[in-house]
């Protein structure tokens, strides 16, 4: 939700991306209505969904999911779904093996979602200062600021 955040501030959200974060589908129903339908998006569909919105609006942030760390937070979530669903009693089983698995999975997540938080947080900061800047210099009444200002508040896509 912090990227998604970021992105409607920095107006790089849109409708559909919005819509994906809600974790809803739509379709149509016997009677031809459209109805919304809460659906389960999975947690490294939505860890890649906003990864890649958060690489979208910073430049040289990485996150690499090609790390022995992502496979092991894959591994771990699920052993998660295993045994909270289980299907045998075997599946309650865990092993040391598994709670070192999922102990790295869960640093290398921690790691990128501090690297992928820092990184939005400093887009953010960048570009508020550039709005406060343009507030600025446009009550100042500087000819640059209130002719781009104009030309902008007239452009046909608005």
């Amino acid at each position: 939700m912090h990227v998604l955040s970021v992105a409607q501030s920095l107006g790089r959200s849109t409708p559909n991306l919005e819509f994906a974060f809600s974790e809803t589908s739509l379709f149509v129903n016997e009677q031809g209505e459209l109805k919304e339908q809460q659906r389960v998006v999975s947690t490294t569909a939505m860890i890649r969904l906003a990864t890649n919105i958060a690489k979208d609006m910073c430049d040289g942030l990485n996150v690499d999911f090609s790390d022995v760390g992502w496979q092991r937070l894959r591994s771990a979530i699920r052993l998660r779904n295993r045994i909270t669903h289980p299907k045998t009693v075997e599946d309650l089983a865990i092993s040391q093996q598994d709670l070192d698995a999922a102990s790295a999975g869960f640093d290398w997540f921690l790691t990128n979602v501090v690297a992928v938080m820092e990184a939005t947080l400093k887009e953010l900061k960048a570009f508020n200062t550039e709005a406060k800047d343009f507030i600025e210099k446009l009550n100042a009444g500087d000819p640059d600021t209130v002719a781009l200002y104009e030309r902008l508040h007239r452009a046909p896509d608005r």
